[in-house]
């Protein structure tokens, strides 16, 4: 990830590839969003959870979370293999 200034201004792909580093990645950002998703659900379906469906509450959650979890190590794991065609 270390470039020099000569690499940069020699090369306008590499310049393009360093900002893509930069920037957060979808390994990321995706999961992070569903999150947020998934805090404002668990608002809105906080009537469930006074009304006694404890299991049914949490439960939903629990999934909601594998499943956030699953998508981010294949998104890691999709990334590794991508930069490692790449630099091939």
């Amino acid at each position: 990830m270390r470039y020099t200034a000569i690499i940069l201004y020699k090369h306008q792909t590499t310049i393009t590839y360093t900002y893509l580093h930069l920037a957060m990645k979808k390994s990321t950002w995706l999961p992070l969003l569903l999150l947020i998703y998934l805090a404002i659900m668990c608002y809105i379906g906080r009537a469930e959870f006074y009304a006694g469906n404890y299991m049914f509450y949490f439960g939903i959650i629990g999934a909601t979370l594998l499943c956030i979890i699953l998508l981010h190590i294949f998104l890691k794991r999709g990334g590794t293999i991508g930069r490692r065609r790449r630099q091939s």
